[in-house]
């Protein structure tokens, strides 16, 4: 059974490994558009961001009311 368990662990650790190399590239591809990007319009992305959070929250909280 010990050896069972390690074998899960050494699976979640690949996976969270992978999950990693995944976000890295997705990162990478981001600075790679954002170096394209004026800093208004890097900004502007940023508001709308911020805007559809709070959107997203407020329906959040509205629901749990």
């Amino acid at each position: 059974e010990g050896s069972g368990l390690g074998f899960d662990e050494f699976q979640t650790n690949v996976g969270n490994l992978k999950d990693g190399l995944a976000r890295t590239k997705e990162n990478a591809l981001l600075r790679e558009k954002m170096a394209g990007l004026s800093e208004d319009e890097i900004q502007r992305a940023i508001d709308d961001q911020e805007r559809r959070e709070a959107k997203k929250n407020n329906k959040k909280d509205a629901w749990m009311e």
